[in-house]
C-alpha cells in the first residue's frame, strides 16, 4: 500500500512540475497527461476492461458536444460580435 501511495505521489509531483520545467512536455501536455493517467491507473490497480471501454466512449461524447457548440457559435457568430 505504501508503494502505491509513493507511486501516485511521484506522478502528482511530475504532473505539477514537469510542464513548467520541460518545454517539450509543455508543448505536448495532452499526451503527457494521458500517459500520467494511464500510469496512475496501473499503479493503483484499477485498470480494467470496463475502464478502458469507458475511456474510449467518453471522448466521443465530449467531441460531439464541442462540435455542436462550435457549429452553433459559427452559425450565430454575427449575433455574438
Amino acid at each position: 500500500m505504501k508503494l502505491v501511495i509513493a507511486g501516485l505521489l511521484a506522478i502528482l509531483l511530475m504532473v505539477l512540475t514537469l510542464p513548467f520545467a520541460v518545454k517539450k512536455i509543455e508543448e505536448n501536455l495532452e499526451p503527457f497527461l494521458f500517459v500520467m493517467g494511464v500510469a496512475a491507473a496501473l499503479i493503483s490497480g484499477i485498470m480494467t476492461k470496463e475502464l478502458i471501454m469507458e475511456a474510449l466512449h467518453e471522448p466521443i461524447m465530449i467531441a460531439t458536444a464541442v462540435l455542436v457548440a462550435g457549429a452553433l457559435f459559427f452559425i450565430f457568430r454575427n449575433q455574438f460580435a
